[in-house]
């Protein structure tokens, strides 16, 4: 699972984008669902919960050109809660699917096969842009749910694949943060910076008295300690972990934000005293800035 490809918009584009959808070469399996499209079940699992229920889902795609052979494409997609956009026509067919996609559980696979011009071109991924496929190009795309996740699972799974060297932590993070679906967040080298609060306030300066108000948390939620006020000198060496000193630099006082930091810019290999960060974990901490009262 290392250096994951990370496609969000796909799954939308190929499933939802459909209509006027021209017809495919009828093969052994397939089912018209109607409106010419061909649908093929392949797998049945029978682990919950199925995406409709999941909070997060990690889906394999195999992406391939029928007219061509040499196109093929395979990458897992995580997504947050599915959305699930109507066709533009034909109500009871669009519902029909929505069923069996939102019914899916780990485990499950099926084939669709539809010509390249029916994705939604705004939803086209890296793997699928139109100087690759000719309009009338005939594609089949396989999904295969790999994982649905209950509320909370999923920051687990991804803190524990990091810890593992299974995923890049910042790259572990990034995922979390893509499927929040609540706040944007902004990307600072490996440092990632997701605002409650913006602030007209003024930047810090070397040498600036700072109040710190701040909690620390695992990338799996897990709260680590009660809020803390600290006081510090901005820029003077030995007061805080590389990473949150870093992320600093690109705030003003009064705002209030998560810090999302990999263990390099944290808490490093060793992890923390007693072992309270394990080693190699990704943390972040909720931090308000403000002067303090003279």
């Amino acid at each position: 699972m290392k250096s994951l490809t990370i496609k969000i918009a796909l799954f939308v584009s190929v499933l939802f984008g459909m209509l006027n959808l021209t017809s495919c070469n009828e093969q052994r399996g397939f089912e018209n669902r109607g409106s010419q499209i061909r649908l093929r079940l392949d797998k049945f699992g029978d682990c919950g919960p199925t995406l409709r229920e999941a909070s997060h889902f990690i889906m394999l795609v195999r992406f391939e050109s029928l007219d061509e052979s040499n196109k093929k494409y395979e990458f897992q997609l995580h997504h947050g809660s599915p959305t699930v956009p109507s066709f533009k026509s034909e109500e009871k067919i669009n519902e029909d699917l929505q069923e069996i996609l939102l019914s899916m559980n780990c485990g499950d696979g099926l084939t669709l096969r539809l010509p390249f011009r029916t994705m939604a071109k705004s939803y086209l991924s890296a793997y699928a842009d139109e100087t690759m496929f000719k309009p009338e190009e005939n594609m089949e795309l396989s999904l295969e749910v790999l994982h649905t996740f209950s509320a909370g699972e999923y920051a687990n799974f991804l803190m524990s694949a990091a810890q593992q060297g299974e995923l890049e932590e910042n790259e572990a993070i990034e995922l979390l943060l893509m499927n929040d679906g609540v706040r944007d967040y902004e990307k600072h080298g490996d440092c990632f910076i997701q605002y409650f609060s913006h602030s007209n306030g003024d930047t810090l300066k070397v040498g600036d008295e700072v109040k710190l108000t701040y909690n620390t948390y695992l990338l799996s939620g897990k709260k680590l300690d009660e809020e803390t006020e600290m006081l510090l000198s901005y820029g003077a060496p030995g007061q805080l972990v590389d990473g949150l000193h870093y992320a600093l630099s690109f705030m003003r006082y009064g705002e209030e934000a998560f810090v999302y930091l990999p263990s390099y810019l944290a808490f490093g290999t060793n992890g923390s005293a007693g072992n309270v960060v394990p080693r190699n974990t990704p943390v972040y901490f909720r931090i308000k800035l403000s002067q303090p009262v003279n």
